[in-house]
């Protein structure tokens, strides 16, 4: 129920990891229309693209949605992004540093490079402290999947150890 025909079709995630992450496939879910593009940056200055959906009106919480090692990053999780954005929350679905898009607009190696969690943990917070700061947003929390639940262990542990916490 929380995919109305106008957001993302409720169709099996299978392909999320294959076909159905690579934009402009025919398996390829269209981002809805409440997600927009921006560029956010990490503690280190990484780039990195993400999609962002707000609603309007009373305070709501928002989830970070992690991707895992998925060469098309945040494309693998749409149909989460959309399923939570549809369920209430605000949602932010960031890359995480040197995936397909940043390679392509020239943000990959040599200065940006994949670390498999080192530096990634810094993205996931960078992704978390800019939708904490969009208004409306209050408590935020974070998910991963595969790579991207490790990303956000070592996240948690980070926020942990901070003097102002990011995630609630």
């Amino acid at each position: 129920s929380a995919f109305a025909p106008a957001l993302v079709p409720n169709t099996a995630p299978a392909q999320d990891y294959t076909s159905g992450s690579i934009p402009e496939s025919p398996d390829h879910p269209a981002w809805p229309t409440a997600f927009s593009n921006v560029l956010i940056h990490s503690g280190d200055g990484a780039p990195l693209f993400a999609r962002v959906a707000l609603h309007e009106g009373q305070r709501r919480p928002g989830v970070v949605v992690v991707h895992g090692f998925n060469t098309n990053g945040k494309e693998s999780v749409i149909r989460w992004a959309a399923m939570l954005y549809a369920n209430g929350y605000h949602v932010i679905a960031a890359d995480q540093r040197s995936f397909a898009a940043e390679h392509d607009a020239g943000y990959g190696p040599p200065a940006w490079v994949q670390t498999f969690g080192w530096k990634e943990s810094e993205d996931v917070l960078a992704a978390g402290r800019y939708l904490a700061q969009q208004p409306g947003v209050g408590d935020v929390g974070v998910m991963g999947f595969s790579l991207g639940a490790q990303d956000t262990v070592l996240a948690l542990a980070l926020d942990a150890a901070a003097r102002r916490r990011v995630f609630d």
